[in-house]
């Protein structure tokens, strides 16, 4: 596929491969299909501006790039149901890593001779001492430094069967403390987008009805009353009152005239006014609060 990098941090990188590069009933395919990497910790696919975010492990940047390059939508089957941005593959995931690590335990107590599962808990072991000195030569005192501190009070008394279950209980809080941050955005972002499919163009002669995956930054449209608006942008011309709740929290309307901004999510109560587009779905006021 086709691309270009438009930005790009460690462990976050974002493409854009061009307004009409990714069809919307192939949005969650691509997610799926790129998120099933090791290396890639989380997915956002955007059919409106072609764009794909990825969070990824440290050190993968360049396959990241090609994983992405040698994508080919012909390949992929599209996933026409409803979105539940993957809460579903979320439980699963969980329900199997935390069977996965608890049949792990109980082979390793019942069948490993207590010699290679001395050995096996120090080697485990070196990845929470590593992460522990590596904060605490920070002069940071964290929860690593913590974990690091007890797994090394077991060993100098040498109860190795107590540091290996710390580490057990290292890692089932890890697991917990991943699929509630995973599970928690998912909900958020089922419960919060924007589900609008069309909007009204204004054109030079009348308004056009087009789907929103046309829209372009700069484009103007018009919202009516009870409509929510499905972009951040500028007001050009009009007035109305809108509930902004969803972003602010606040329940009281708030009036909207010309060059105020308006966002993604909140509703117009009543008026109607032909606003700007300033940014699409992945950049959004609401993109960056979930």
């Amino acid at each position: 596929m086709k691309f270009k990098i438009v930005y790009d941090k460690p462990c976050r990188i974002r493409f854009r491969c061009g307004n009409y590069a990714i069809p919307k009933e192939y949005e969650e395919s691509i997610r799926f299909y790129i998120s099933t990497s090791s290396f890639v910790k989380e997915v956002d696919v955007t059919s409106i501006n072609g764009g794909i975010l990825v969070m990824y492990k440290k050190g993968f940047r360049d396959k990241v790039i090609e994983l992405v390059k040698n994508l080919n939508i012909n390949t992929l089957a599209p996933m026409t149901e409803k979105r539940e941005y993957g809460i579903k593959e979320i439980d699963k995931e969980f329900k199997d890593s935390l069977l996965k690590i608890s049949l792990k335990r109980v082979f390793f107590k019942a069948f490993v001779p207590n010699p290679i599962a001395t050995a096996l808990t120090i080697y485990n072991s070196a990845k929470y001492i590593k992460n522990g000195l590596k904060a605490f030569s920070e002069c940071k005192l964290n929860v690593d430094v913590l974990d690091s501190a007890s797994i090394v009070a077991c060993f100098a008394r040498k109860n190795f069967k107590t540091a290996s279950t710390v580490m057990f209980l290292l890692s089932i809080s890890g697991l917990l403390e991943k699929y509630t941050r995973e599970r928690t955005k998912a909900v958020l972002t089922d419960s919060l987008v924007i589900k609008t499919d069309k909007v009204w163009l204004v054109t030079s002669g009348e308004d056009v009805e087009i789907p929103i995956t046309e829209l372009q930054v700069g484009d103007e449209i018009r919202i009516h009353t009870g409509n929510v608006i499905p972009i951040d942008g500028i007001v050009t011309d009009g007035e109305a009152t809108v509930n902004e709740a969803s972003i602010t929290g606040e329940s009281l309307p708030v009036m909207k005239v010309a060059d105020t901004s308006v966002y993604v999510g909140t509703v117009i109560e009543e008026g109607s006014v032909v606003v700007k587009v300033r940014e699409l779905s992945s950049n959004t006021k609401i993109s960056k609060i979930i």
